[in-house]
């Protein structure tokens, strides 16, 4: 997590959660995988019928500053772990589980490098310094899990570098069938009803409310090339030896140069047919298109890490 150009509120600063709070009447409970933020919404919603707002009051979290309210999601500081842990029934290491914190080692290894800073401020996803790719942060999600599991959106769907689920090998989806927008999920003090199961999005001042289980996305072959890829870059981002780590950034810049190269050598480096890379819409991304298009990036991610994994002026001189 970087330390940003302004002076941020010091975690002694930061308005604190209060040392005291009731148990709630409901206990709370999270399924596995899943992440904090719309984990809140969907208990306001399917378990106690109230709005984000409410429930962050009785959890104990209203007054926190809307900044760290916005990035439950990302970590968690230990006095509002212990507070919402209180209230919530959850234990405190399981609310961590919940947070991008622990998504890998690397975003672990700068979370903690704050606290120790005594920074409490900013807790956002575009701050996170282990996300080599500059774009902006969006909602993802496997449609196949969100119909077998509703309303549960898992941690790892934000995790910059996860494009397929791996269960059900599809490409996660980014935009919702009926209103074609990304969905602009809740984080703050909203007193808006969302369910968790629906695209939030208003069009016209009327809730989309279309079911995100039905969005489309792709499906590949798991025994194919961006499969294999997406499991070994998950893998990278997880590691314990900070050089494995660091090949997610010559990825990152590879990435540009890679779409560049023609349809036949990207098909080779991949292993799919020609005609579908040349029908790949967009054929190229720009800086912070990244998400929007996943289908896209998929295969230039495999690209580049092909070429990564080998010598790259060797292997393209070997493709025939």
């Amino acid at each position: 997590m970087s330390v940003p150009t302004q002076r941020p509120l010091s975690v002694g600063d930061a308005p604190q959660p209060p040392r005291t709070v009731r148990r709630l009447a409901k206990p709370l409970t999270s399924e596995p995988g899943e992440w904090l933020q719309t984990a809140i919404s969907r208990w306001a919603f399917d378990v106690y019928k109230c709005s984000r707002r409410d429930l962050l009051e009785a959890l104990g979290v209203i007054t926190l500053h809307p900044d760290e309210i916005r990035g439950l999601g990302v970590a968690l500081r230990p006095e509002t772990a212990e507070t919402i842990s209180a209230a919530s029934g959850i234990p405190f290491v399981q609310l961590y589980a919940m947070t991008q914190s622990m998504r890998d080692r690397a975003t672990w290894d700068e979370f903690t490098c704050v606290l120790r800073e005594r920074y409490a401020f900013p807790f956002r996803e575009r701050d996170l310094m282990s996300v080599p790719l500059f774009r902006e942060v969006v909602h993802k999600w496997c449609p196949d899990c969100l119909h077998e599991r509703p309303g549960v959106h898992e941690m790892m769907w934000r995790h910059p570098w996860l494009h397929i689920c791996l269960k059900h090998s599809r490409v996660l989806a980014t935009t919702c069938s009926a209103c074609g927008e990304q969905p602009r999920i809740p984080l703050g003090r909203t007193v808006q009803d969302w369910d968790p199961r629906t695209c939030p999005n208003r069009v016209q001042g009327v809730q989309c409310a279309e079911l995100l289980s039905r969005a489309g996305s792709s499906r590949i072959d798991n025994r194919g090339v961006l499969f294999a890829t997406q499991v070994r870059i998950i893998a990278l981002a997880r590691s314990q030896n900070p050089r494995e780590r660091s090949r997610l950034y010559d990825l990152a810049h590879r990435i540009p140069q890679v779409q560049e190269l023609s349809d036949k050598t990207i098909a080779a480096l991949t292993g799919l047919d020609e005609n579908l890379v040349e029908r790949l819409v967009p054929r190229r991304l720009e800086k912070g298109d990244y998400v929007g298009h996943l289908e896209t990036f998929s295969v230039l991610a495999a690209a580049a890490y092909n070429l990564q994994t080998a010598d790259s002026e060797v292997n393209l001189l070997e493709i025939p």
